[in-house]
């Protein structure tokens, strides 16, 4: 297996800038440590800017995969490797779509595009886990802009509201890395309250928790908004379905596996493509509370075999150690004020 062949699963692979044509207050990052801090939308006028330029029609023209003129069913024996999760409303309030707008560093181009993203219960009430790839591609000290995070995302609509990203928080190492640093896949974002003030958290309640120091249970659950289904093997039954065009949640299920290339990489047989990215792998998942252990973020798509045969996989990069735990305690440490 060539690292050419590894798809990071946000649409493609580019480099993202921050320009400076929204009124934004975006300050450059800070390092310290080998940790990140990347201020985002800190002004009302930038809160209000990102606000009003996530429209309907701009997030429905997100590409994504051609939608199905007919909605089948997904075979019983295919659903383990992808469907829609419409099981507890508490998990999918927990998990949103993340957009965000990326700019080619070559031509200064801008792409809007979507990752996934999951509230962390936080002392500052206001805190998300995602893939670090989703604010930045590695080798860059860029960011991307227009950042939004959409709690229970469907068909459009925003049920539980809409929250900027006031603060952005990642390992140095992924910022400044490239392929051999992809265990640092993961950042944590600080979310500025809701219109009438109230906190992610005061909105949705608590969120998952993180595993720090937590060993990986063999059975795991893992959750995206992909606007791809992944094409090995080609023409899935999960194509331009709901869930897989990034309208819906979407769910795979199984036996953890680690990757062959290593770097702590684990993850499942699924279907689920670009758009994922981001999304939370969860443990000990009692569905009735909709509560878990959130273990890994969905980092990249690539094949393995399952019993012979060539099947894509989604890995993600693990958020169980000590690292990573500093990175949360700085999150959670962060009260986000507009100015």
């Amino acid at each position: 297996m060539a690292l050419g062949q590894v798809r990071i699963t946000i649409w493609a692979v580019v480099a993202v800038l921050l320009t400076s044509a929204a009124p934004s207050a975006a300050s450059k990052g800070s390092s310290s440590s080998n940790v990140t801090i990347h201020r985002d939308s800190i002004t009302h006028a930038a809160d209000k800017y990102v606000r009003e330029y996530w429209t309907a029609d701009r997030i429905a023209n997100i590409e994504h995969d051609p939608i199905a003129k007919e909605v089948a069913a997904i075979p019983a024996d295919e659903r383990a490797r992808g469907a829609e999760f419409d099981g507890s409303a508490v998990l999918q309030s927990s998990i949103g779509r993340l957009f965000s707008t990326l700019v080619d560093e070559e031509d200064g181009s801008e792409t809007d595009s979507s990752c996934t993203a999951t509230l962390v219960t936080g002392k500052n009430k206001a805190t998300i886990i995602t893939a670090a790839h989703c604010m930045t591609n590695f080798g860059n000290v860029t960011f991307t802009k227009n950042n939004l995070w959409i709690p229970g995302f469907r068909d459009g609509a925003a049920p539980h509201g809409r929250f900027t990203v006031n603060t952005i928080v990642l390992s140095s190492l992924w910022e400044k890395g490239d392929f051999s640093r992809l265990s640092y896949d993961h950042a944590f974002l600080v979310l500025n309250p809701e219109l009438d003030g109230r906190t992610a958290q005061q909105v949705l309640g608590k969120g998952q928790q993180v595993g720090f120091g937590r060993s990986l249970s063999p059975h795991r659950f893992q959750f995206g908004y992909p606007r791809y289904a992944s094409q090995v093997p080609p023409n899935p039954p999960q194509s331009g379905l709901p869930a897989f065009v990034g309208e819906r949640l979407a769910y795979c299920n199984g036996t953890m596996e680690h990757w062959i290339s290593g770097q702590g990489l684990t993850g499942l047989s699924c279907a689920m493509g670009g758009g994922a990215s981001g999304g939370p792998h969860i443990q000990d998942l009692d569905l009735k509370t909709g509560r878990g252990t959130i273990v890994a973020v969905n980092s990249l798509n690539d094949i393995a075999k399952v019993s012979g045969e060539d099947m894509d996989h989604l890995w993600g990069a693990s958020v169980t150690d000590s690292s990573t735990e500093r990175l949360f305690t700085i999150a959670e440490g962060i009260a986000p004020r507009l100015k």
